[in-house]
């Protein structure tokens, strides 16, 4: 049975409904919360890693006990681009690809998440306005007042800040400003409670499988050394049939979640041709031809605007849209003694748009008539840290926010094909209990 306690790895969505309360309270609850993210924003800290080859070992790229490989460190970690005195998290490339070794195949396998997080909690599974700091990639290559990057009487930018505050990257250059306002996301009763924007809901949608999104690894070798692998991206909105865990209640996480014999719808738009023999799903529009796997590392890389949203709304609540530019995926592979294969220390990394941030909330149904809807929007606003066009120019205004969302995923399989409704701004469901909606079933339908 797959793992039911969200770890550090466990994301946004579903809770309960909140209890009534006034607006007066509802802003200045949300309002104090934005008031402490814009406070760390503000302030450097004093410690400092200074880079040197002890961070390195070897040819593999090893890092020493106060940079762990996990969470967006690894053989690709190193000097940063600026300073280059500092040790960064920088993201694996295609640079990175190992030679050609073992020619041989193993037969293409799915995998489907199994947690997922927006970095709003730390290895215990807690919320933690920190955790975000520790997951992640340097994704400009710019450490911008990092707590383990000392760069006296200057603070590196890689685009012009658009608010008075500058927003920081986390410890070794890491740009996760997206996993700071998950934090500040679940935290906020306007959020977590009314919207279900929050890590226990999101990850009892997994568990129950109310959606989810599969890919399927074809043309791997098995080894921790392959230059080349495909992997096809899959959008699920969930099982046949979902387990009957109330995710309105903590008292899901004593259930068993679902199991690799179960099988997982597939949305149809996802799909890049029809059919085949025996129902066997063809490739799918969003994929990586050249993918490759260095150190037991999955590294693929995303076309710019994919859309990362799990689909239907099956769930306690709706899950949250986002659309990524420049983004990737890293994961380590091994199959365990079972026979199944897992993914763990997973990061969905990238940028996504000041725009296509607010349009995700909108299809979650926060919109002019929410009264926190200002607040939230300008502090979305106040918060860009990257250029979505890849670019370092610090004289160009930020236009995006970085991303890093840690995962663990187990060998699924896929099922039949159903269609799944597409989101419209502004029609909130109401987040009111624990058990999908009586009319779920025309959310997603197999075909």
């Amino acid at each position: 049975m797959v793992s039911r306690t969200p770890s550090a790895t466990s994301a946004t969505s579903a809770a309960p409904a909140a209890p009534a309360a006034s607006v007066a309270f509802k802003r200045a609850s949300l309002v104090a919360v934005l008031a402490l993210s814009a406070g760390l924003s503000a302030s450097l800290s004093d410690a400092c890693n200074v880079y040197d080859s002890s961070l390195l070992g070897g040819d593999s790229g090893g890092v020493d006990a106060g940079a762990a490989r996990r969470g967006g460190v690894g053989y690709w970690s190193g000097p940063a681009d600026s300073p280059s005195s500092c040790f960064s998290a920088r993201f694996p490339r295609v640079e990175d690809r190992p030679a050609a070794g073992n020619p041989g195949v193993l037969p293409p396998f799915y995998l489907a998440f199994q947690t997922l997080n927006t970095g709003s909690l730390n290895d215990q599974g807690k919320l933690d306005p920190e955790a975000w700091r520790n997951v992640g990639f340097d994704l400009d290559g710019t450490c911008t007042g990092s707590e383990t990057c000392e760069t006296p009487g200057q603070t590196n930018l890689s685009c012009k800040p658009v608010s008075s505050g500058v927003p920081l990257d986390g410890a070794y250059c890491r740009d996760n400003t997206f996993g700071r306002l998950g934090y500040q996301a679940a935290v906020a009763p306007e959020t977590s409670k009314a919207y279900g924007l929050n890590s226990d809901g999101f990850n009892c949608a997994l568990c129950v499988g109310a959606y989810n999104y599969l890919f399927r690894i074809s043309g791997y070798n098995g080894d921790s050394e392959d230059d080349e692998v495909r992997v096809d991206f899959y959008p699920s909105p969930g099982l046949d049939t979902l387990l009957p865990w109330d995710c309105g209640s903590d008292d899901w996480k004593t259930h068993p979640c679902f199991n690799s014999d179960q099988k997982w719808q597939i949305r149809d738009t996802a799909l890049a041709g029809p059919l085949g023999p025996n129902g066997a799903l063809p490739e799918s529009k969003l994929f990586d031809a050249k993918a490759f796997v260095r150190e037991g590392v999955l590294f693929v890389t995303l076309p710019d605007n994919t859309l990362f949203w799990f689909p239907g709304q099956r769930a306690l609540a709706t899950a949250y849209p986002l659309t990524i530019q420049k983004g990737f995926v890293t994961a380590k592979l091994a199959r365990g003694r079972d026979g199944l294969w897992r993914a763990t220390d997973g990061v969905v990394a990238g940028r996504a748009k000041r725009d296509d941030v607010i349009k995700g909330l909108r299809l979650v149904g926060i919109c002019e008539t929410d009264p926190n809807y200002a607040f939230v929007e300008q502090f979305v606003s106040g918060n860009l840290d990257l250029l979505a066009s890849g670019e370092r120019d610090p004289n160009k205004p930020c236009d995006a926010i970085s991303l890093g969302f840690p995962f663990t995923a187990i060998q699924a399989q896929a099922g039949g094909v159903a269609k799944v409704a597409d989101l419209v701004e502004c029609q909130k469901r109401p987040v009111d209990g624990g058990a999908p909606p009586v009319d779920a079933a025309a959310d997603a339908r197999p075909e």
